[in-house]
């Protein structure tokens, strides 16, 4: 990404955000539906799926009135040796000792990989300081 291409905060897009924005460190705006995809994609071996709300509508007294199939979007554009790394490192955080979840998350009945991170709210008139929200995506095997 170049200089000066995005403006953020009002302000143009330095390079050097670049690095904090990968090290989970820097300003990122993203939904839970954006992460779930994008860890879901992760999951299967880089098949992006088209989420949706519901599995299904239905009546009150249980008629199928709708089916919804999620159907393959794209493919993560990614070699397959990082797309390994990646997977690696997110079981990592939750089979390892040392992972940041480790002691938390970890199952004996499934096999359980995932991120974790905070979400800082900054600048509402209702916070009176800089809180921070834990947030976990996992996937299961």
């Amino acid at each position: 990404m170049k200089s000066g291409n995005v403006v953020f905060y009002k302000q143009p897009w330095v390079e050097g955000r670049n690095a904090f924005c990968g090290h989970r460190s820097g300003a990122m705006s993203t939904t839970p539906i954006q992460m779930a995809v994008a860890y879901a994609a992760v999951a299967n071996g880089g098949m992006i799926v088209q989420p949706y709300p519901a599995l299904r509508t239905q009546t009150y007294d249980g008629k199928v009135v709708q089916t919804f199939e999620p159907g393959e979007m794209k493919k993560l554009d990614m070699p397959k040796e990082d797309l390994d790394q990646l997977v690696k490192g997110l079981s990592a955080v939750v089979n390892e000792p040392g992972g940041t979840a480790y002691w938390t998350v970890r199952s004996k009945l499934t096999k359980i990989a995932g991120k974790t991170g905070t979400a800082q709210v900054v600048g509402r008139k209702i916070c009176t300081s800089n809180q921070e929200h834990a947030w976990f995506y996992w996937v299961c095997a």
